[in-house]
């Protein structure tokens, strides 16, 4: 049997308190992992869920504003090609209406339908042919 010295029961006693303190720490970073871990799980979905919000409130503007200038453009374009129209301000303002509702009423953009009223006007007919009453 081996002889406890003061020397040898001074080293049991450090690295039984050395065990002891290293525990505690490896406790504490489980501890602390863990309640990271309940964060994350609930911030994660959270913040995506905003992020996608946000995103698709942003899209949908940019392609509101580019559907307005698209259809902008379009009725420009078919206002250049109005021929035998005395007041051309006011026939693209009943322009811009008809094709409005014409959109509602068939499910077409109405950069689209602008557009298809431009190609006519190029083929030769004139405004009052391509414009219902």
């Amino acid at each position: 049997m081996i002889k406890k010295t003061n020397t040898t029961q001074m080293i049991i006693s450090w690295n039984t308190f050395g065990a002891a303190r290293t525990q505690a720490a490896t406790r504490g970073i489980a501890t602390d992992l863990a309640r990271l871990t309940r964060r994350a799980a609930l911030t994660i979905p959270v913040w995506l869920g905003l992020r996608s919000a946000l995103m698709a409130i942003t899209m949908v503007m940019k392609e509101g504003v580019q559907h307005i200038i698209a259809f902008d453009k379009a009725l420009a374009r078919a206002a250049v090609v109005a021929h035998g129209i005395e007041n051309v301000e006011l026939f693209i303002g009943d322009l811009r209406k008809e094709i409005q509702q014409l959109a509602l009423d068939t499910g077409v953009s109405v950069d689209k339908l602008a557009e298809s009223f431009y190609r006519f006007g190029t083929a030769g007919l004139n405004a009052a042919e391509r414009l219902p009453a």
